[in-house]
């Protein structure tokens, strides 16, 4: 098993590496639109009293992880990824809108499925946030549990006032920026789901690798 971990592990690091750069772009083009779009109507980005939270909770498909599966926590309407999160969750008693029943299968369409009807519920008010729970992938022995908050899209203010400007006057969007935010939004909230996905299957083989590594030692 450890063998067999070490060589998903290989596949999966490579899937969560390849990924990052357009996620991460996908990112820094919705933070820069919004960033220099004054009075947009955009629902995903206004801010309002929270009353439900949905969680989409990224898990593992099986055990004999060490810790990885129970670092795991969703409260209010959930969609679960993968088959622990699943079985967690619905014995708890969440109310399950969506979900995903193999990480290691997923593909982009089965990202996006969920991340549609997250959009939909919060559109629909169902919902007042958007949170994704995943295990960042850091390295063979680090993985970080995330909580992430996909809605409202919140502007990253950190930027100096210069390198707003400077994004502002090198891009010019046609045929409105509040017309490409729209359209770009949808893609990033999908994105972001598939991103974590591949984060979290890189961080379940590590787990499973190093967990199986000390099991062989210890027999």
């Amino acid at each position: 098993m450890e063998l067999v971990s070490s060589s998903k592990f290989r596949k999966a690091k490579e899937r969560a590496e390849s990924a990052r750069p357009y996620f991460n772009t996908l990112y820094n083009t919705v933070q820069d639109i919004a960033k220099n779009t004054s009075n947009s109507r955009n629902v995903f980005l206004k801010e309002r009293k929270v009353n439900n939270v949905c969680y989409i909770v990224i898990a593992g498909d099986r055990g004999l992880a060490g810790g990885y599966n129970s670092n795991k926590l969703g409260t209010g309407k959930v969609i679960p990824v993968g088959k622990k999160a699943k079985e967690s969750l619905s014995k708890r008693g969440y109310e399950v809108i969506d979900y995903i029943e193999s990480v290691e299968k997923c593909v982009y369409e089965d990202a996006n499925r969920v991340a549609q009807a997250a959009m939909e519920a919060y559109k629909n008010g169902e919902v007042d946030e958007v949170n994704l729970v995943y295990t960042e992938f850091i390295s063979a022995l680090s993985q970080e549990p995330k909580i992430v908050k996909l809605l409202p899209v919140t502007i990253d203010n950190t930027s100096t006032e210069k390198e707003v400007k400077k994004g502002k006057a090198a891009v010019q969007y046609l045929p409105s920026a509040d017309a490409v935010l729209g359209y770009v939004l949808p893609k990033y909230v999908s994105g972001s789901v598939y991103g974590a996905i591949a984060e979290s299957f890189a961080s379940e083989q590590a787990a499973r690798r190093t967990a199986m590594e000390s099991a062989t030692d210890n027999a």
